[in-house]
């Protein structure tokens, strides 16, 4: 919660002063990333992130990497949950593949949203891998975030 604020207060500061933060620090980038997420589907293969840190704007997604291999554009569908808060039920996800985000296609990915990250037809053997996931935002631009999750046997 405090990093969140601290996080927060940090960005205002710099849309005060009129400056794009350049880079978010690692320590914060990787809050993104749900652990234990990394799951084989009857589809594919997803992952899940949530936006802990403050409310932003995708305008890029990808590419998505698990272990070096490289997936991207229509290969990556991405659905994002938003929050129940203020619903009588959840909105429905909304779902894009990575191609369909764009500056003029944005995606806003609130406070608390879980971005659901899916590779339909490929699936993972049991074991430990690298995770690093892409997007570019319009408030802070490229953000990288990196874990370590495994899939465990079916």
């Amino acid at each position: 919660m405090i990093e969140r604020i601290k996080c927060q207060a940090w960005i205002e500061q710099l849309k005060k002063q009129n400056r794009v933060m350049t880079r978010l620090p690692i320590g914060l980038s990787n809050k993104f990333y749900e652990t234990d997420s990394l799951r084989n589907t009857d589809q594919g293969f997803e992952l899940a992130f949530k936006n802990r840190l403050a409310p932003t704007t995708l305008i890029a997604v990808g590419p998505l990497k698990i272990d070096g291999q490289v997936f991207e554009g229509e290969e990556v569908l991405l659905s994002l949950e938003r929050p129940a808060v203020g619903h009588r039920r959840p909105p429905e996800p909304l779902l894009r593949t990575g191609a369909e985000i764009s500056s003029k296609k944005s995606l806003a990915f609130d406070l608390n949203a879980i971005a659901r990250v899916a590779v339909p037809g490929a699936s993972l053997p049991a074991g430990e891998y690298s995770v690093a996931w892409t997007f570019k935002t319009k408030e802070v631009g490229d953000i990288t975030v990196r874990a370590v999750d495994e899939v465990s046997e079916a």
